[in-house]
């Protein structure tokens, strides 16, 4: 089932997903497996066990499988991952890696650190936490289209818990996902390739989030700057003519207001017109985390033909 957001930009036409993006109901806990020692136990040795869950997944990483426009991605787990655990005082964080008994264990843990250690759990590779401030990051650059590319973006941040099971780390998603398909329409004006493209214009991608919030305080994000958010990148390829073509992009969660008596426009002129799939996204929406969206944009030669640039 899905819901038409229908105040977006000009033409986007986003699809946000009920589904989140997992195989899983939504909100159910999975445990990856019993904690292989107790409190007492882990506090006299250098070595710190732990579980870990995610609300639509179980195991340690995830990867991505497409099931089709309307779908959520499906998403597997690797056999093995690891996370960082930050702590006040550390001059450097644990890391957890996991074990083929599923549980994750961290080795070299400095004195005076048990399972009764507020930690913070840091999961993907693009995102750092800094313990004095409570503060993560994220720098969303990088990003290449492809699935296989998107799990270094699938930030995760878990507080520690403790228990009679022993040391937990109950992971929530702080991003969401678009599955944006660029088209090549040879029947729109403007669109499609004549002798005015150019082949790295053609490759060229960009879409531009306006009068942004992000959903966690605690989350800055490289590159976000007067409540304005931007992924680009260039795709490997440029589209054949008449071909679609699925890609995924993460981005934070966020919440987005509508400039008032603008539509995709500013100040009289185009927010993105240049050569290639761009789009601006101006509405009032929310991504929330763990969800997938979906949207397409078409081939435009703007900048060949003298329009306003972005």
């Amino acid at each position: 089932m899905t819901r038409k957001i229908s105040d977006m930009v000009e033409n986007f036409n986003l699809t946000a997903m009920k589904q989140y993006i997992s195989i899983f109901a939504a909100g159910v806990t999975v445990l990856l497996s019993a904690v292989s020692c107790n409190k007492e136990s882990i506090s006299s040795v250098n070595t710190l066990s732990a579980t870990a869950s995610i609300s639509e997944c179980s195991g340690t990483k995830c990867t991505y499988t497409d099931l089709g426009s309307g779908n959520a991605l499906k998403v597997d787990w690797a056999s093995s991952e690891s996370f960082k655990a930050y702590f006040t005082g550390g001059s450097s964080p644990l890391v957890f890696s996991k074990k083929n008994s599923g549980s994750f264990v961290a080795t070299d843990v400095p004195e005076g650190v048990s399972a009764s250690t507020p930690f913070v759990g840091i999961y993907g590779e693009k995102a750092t936490y800094d313990p004095a401030t409570g503060k993560y990051s994220v720098d969303f650059s990088g990003q290449d289209g492809t699935l296989e590319n998107l799990a270094r973006y699938d930030v995760m941040v878990a507080s520690s818990t403790i228990d009679a099971e022993g040391l937990h780390f109950p992971f929530a998603h702080k991003c969401a996902f678009l599955r944006i398909t660029l088209q090549d329409d040879a029947y729109t004006e403007g669109s499609h390739k004549d002798s005015d493209s150019s082949a790295e214009g053609r490759k060229d991608f960009k879409i531009k989030f306006s009068n942004c919030t992000l959903a966690d305080n605690n989350m800055s994000v490289s590159g976000f700057t007067s409540g304005a958010f931007t992924v680009s990148f260039k795709l490997k390829t440029e589209l054949a003519d008449n071909e679609k073509r699925v890609i995924y992009v993460a981005i934070p969660a966020m919440s987005l207001t509508k400039k008032s008596g603008s539509l995709g426009f500013s100040g009289g002129t185009m927010d993105i017109v240049g050569e290639g799939y761009h789009k601006t996204v101006n509405a009032n929406v929310t991504f929330e985390a763990g969800k997938v969206y979906e949207t397409t944009i078409t081939y435009f030669c703007g900048t060949a033909h003298d329009l306003p640039q972005w």
